[in-house]
């Protein structure tokens, strides 16, 4: 019987251009993938990719983007359902935030204030629905999102920590020996969680969204604490989410079929690997990186993409974006 060749970043470009060049329901459109690039130059000169991590030892910030990947998917609601927010008290003032700030916020309350051993992989291999819940507590009660399969990855990931790497992230890192690429593969082939491949008709293909973002978080790790970054960080592409599409397709860059306009605007889930699903995210990397190409490399693909998601976060849409629940994104 053949081996079945494993799959890993360097096929993710590739592929995803092979599945746009099939695509029935999303196409990019150059022209405007040219006007978005002439912006990118000007939102650069005040954008600056950074983590709101706080720490004073290198090891422990690690293990928090670390974990906390492992659990940064899907947080929009489901419908007729209250969105996920947490309340909490910053420099004197009070906050209501949801997403991936709520997550941030829900790691630092219990390491700061209630002295949970969250990044312990061995609270996390035992770790129960009722400290998960409590984790991950929102305000008004209002659960999040997909509960179980959070605590199946944290679960996951505290036991492969324990079993091969000594409890360590940064053990992980020093396997991958410092290169993004060797990263992101390393981390897709041990940690279930974050092996981020779909199908799209007979073709594997590989996303790794939260495999990426890690190396990109461990890599501005390193630089703060004034080590090298990790080797290849320019090998990394954009984190195909629900998000960076949105934005694309509000700048239209993204172009997309009525059928699927209309399930979009009527918030249907499509579900993971359906044609849609795989169409979205591989256009979403390849305008990324058409964007990255006209300006000749200056910018990153993944600097580009935390623009984009920054942009995001304070634009007010037209369209809605797809859903589909997933671990992945």
């Amino acid at each position: 019987m053949t081996e079945r060749k494993k799959i890993g970043l360097e096929d993710l470009l590739p592929t995803t251009e092979k599945v746009l060049e099939r695509a029935v329901h999303v196409s990019v459109n150059d022209s405007y993938i040219q006007a978005l690039a002439q912006r990118i130059t000007e939102f650069f000169s005040y954008f600056h990719d950074s983590l709101e991590i706080k720490g004073d030892d290198l090891k422990v910030d690690l293990q928090l983007i670390f974990v906390r990947n492992v659990v940064n998917f899907s947080f929009w609601p489901d419908p007729h359902k209250s969105r996920w927010m947490v309340k909490y008290f910053k420099n004197d003032c009070s906050y209501t935030n949801g997403g991936y700030d709520a997550l941030e916020f829900c790691f630092e309350r219990a390491l700061k204030e209630e002295g949970t051993k969250v990044l312990s992989p061995n609270f996390l291999t035992h770790i129960t629905e009722g400290q998960t819940k409590f984790l991950f507590r929102g305000w008004q009660e209002t659960e999040i999102p997909m509960l179980y399969e959070r605590i199946q990855c944290l679960k996951n990931v505290g036991s492969v920590l324990l079993g091969e790497f000594k409890g360590k992230y940064l053990n992980v890192v020093e396997a991958a020996e410092f290169d993004a690429v060797k990263l992101v593969d390393l981390i897709a082939e041990k940690f279930a969680s974050y092996y981020d491949v779909a199908r799209f008709h007979s073709m594997r293909v590989p996303f790794f969204k939260r495999a990426q973002l890690c190396a990109r978080d461990t890599d501005l790790i390193l630089r703060r604490y004034g080590k090298n970054g990790l080797k290849n960080i320019d090998k990394l592409t954009a984190f195909a989410d629900y998000k960076v599409p949105q934005i694309l397709r509000e700048l239209n860059v993204l172009e997309y079929s009525e059928s699927l306009k209309e399930t979009i605007q009527r918030k249907k889930q499509i579900l993971r690997d359906d044609p849609m699903e795989v169409e979205i995210r591989a256009a979403t990397v390849q305008a990324v990186e058409r964007i990255r190409q006209f300006h000749n490399g200056k910018y990153l693909s993944s600097e580009i993409d935390s623009l984009l998601w920054k942009m995001t976060q304070e634009w007010d849409f037209k369209e809605t974006y797809h859903r589909t629940r997933t671990i992945f994104y």
